[in-house]
């Protein structure tokens, strides 16, 4: 089983399909690779799963996922989505070995390397697939990420495996320092905040005296990365569109419904959007009255962008994910799905502090942390090239906190 799920791990990453759009051909691929890997466990020893409160709280989470997209009738990719990596979680649990995963580990530093030579040749003029060459359907070429497709996806997966890295050998771990650079290339804030944090939290439980020794240059760096304010110019038109999507989820206890957010469909929802030409964010209310879907602003634009607007030279930017997965969750699913996801971070802190946290308990809880700060400010678990791990890495760190389950 081992086989089949390294296989999984390293399919999802690199697979797409010409002429298609990759995010759309890699959900596709995550949907039909995660029925196959669970279809598959039943030709293996199955062990049983012990009761936890995790658990639990996972199925009060499915529950509210059915519920919103009773609500909405939309949106069943992102209900099939969760439901598949609840699967795939209870298929590692079940059917892995603690012994299995220094070899699957092993396999994933190993992909990790490959694409950092994929990167290297990338900026050096050489792409062996050809995939900055090659124009999607949206019509603009793809930057050099090595074969994740955007500069983003490529900082937020290799954020969430360094620390897996690290738990190989104190080689690997030297190694681990390699993946920051195209961590850092990816200009992603959130990844390296979460790259960076993930690998203090390692250290932390690991080895004090690395943690300290790593504390002060990693302060250093996110001050000068801070204090360039080209770094944040993204969030400076987020913040105040999560303070939008806040209110109006708190509003709506429970939610929106599924793809509520993006393509709004009922009268009173609102729809996200932005100025091309400048940094303010507006929210429109869908007139239902109008077939043709016009929108309707609630507040006046800049006079920058009205003149702008006015010459053809900018236009409205609609937002289609709050880059934000908590905001998500709770516009569409609802502040009881956002309180049910709170309660399964507690009790796997929980389950950790009882461990033992030994070095592979260390990286998987430093590896998920990582995964929760990289959501709350981007959409990580909404992209199948990065977001497949976390079922994986979730299902790890349940096999290596297993001993001192109460």
């Amino acid at each position: 089983m081992k086989y089949l799920l390294l296989l999984y791990i390293i399919l999802n990453p690199i697979f797409f399909l010409c002429d298609v759009e990759p995010r759309d051909a890699q959900q596709l691929f995550y949907q039909l690779s995660s029925v196959a890997l669970f279809a598959s466990s039943f030709f293996f020893y199955n062990k049983e799963v012990k009761k936890n409160k995790a658990h639990l709280w996972l199925g009060v989470l499915l529950l509210l996922a059915l519920y919103s997209w009773i609500r909405s009738m939309a949106g069943w990719s992102q209900a099939l989505n969760l439901l598949l990596g609840t699967l795939v979680y209870f298929t590692v649990i079940r059917t892995i070995r603690k012994d299995d995963i220094p070899f699957i580990l092993k396999g994933i530093g190993l992909l990790g390397a490959f694409a950092v030579i994929y990167l290297t040749l990338q900026l050096s003029g050489f792409d062996i697939f050809g995939i900055t060459n090659r124009a999607p359907p949206y019509g603009r070429l793809l930057t050099k990420s090595s074969f994740f497709y955007s500069n983003s996806a490529m900082g937020l997966y290799f954020a969430e495996i360094i620390p897996l890295v690290l738990a190989l050998s104190p080689f690997a771990g030297i190694c681990a320092v390699g993946l920051l650079i195209p961590t850092v290339l990816s200009q992603c804030a959130v990844a390296l905040a979460g790259a960076g944090i993930g690998i203090l939290f390692f250290f932390w439980f690991r080895k004090r005296i690395v943690f300290w020794c790593l504390l002060i240059p990693a302060l250093a760096a996110g001050a000068v990365f801070l204090s360039d304010s080209e770094n944040l110019w993204s969030y400076q038109i987020r913040l105040p569109m999560w303070g939008m999507v806040l209110q109006d989820s708190l509003k709506n206890p429970l939610g929106f419904g599924w793809d509520e957010f993006s393509e709004p469909k009922q009268a009173g929802h609102w729809k996200y959007v932005r100025e091309s030409c400048g940094k303010m964010a507006h929210k429109t209310l869908k007139m239902i009255k109008c077939p043709d879907k016009s929108w309707e602003l609630d507040r006046p634009v800049s006079e920058e962008f009205a003149l702008a607007y006015s010459r053809k030279q900018a236009e409205l930017s609609e937002w289609d994910h709050p880059h934000n997965e908590y905001l998500w969750l709770m516009s569409e699913g609802g502040v009881a799905s956002f309180v049910a996801l709170m309660f399964i971070f507690y009790y796997i802190w929980q389950r950790f502090e009882r461990s033992y946290r030994d070095i592979l308990s260390c990286a998987f809880m430093a590896s998920l942390v990582s995964i929760a700060i990289c959501a709350a400010g981007q959409f990580n678990l909404h992209l199948a090239r990065v977001g497949h791990l976390l079922p994986v890495i979730l299902g790890f760190f349940y096999i290596s906190t297993e001993v001192s389950d109460g």
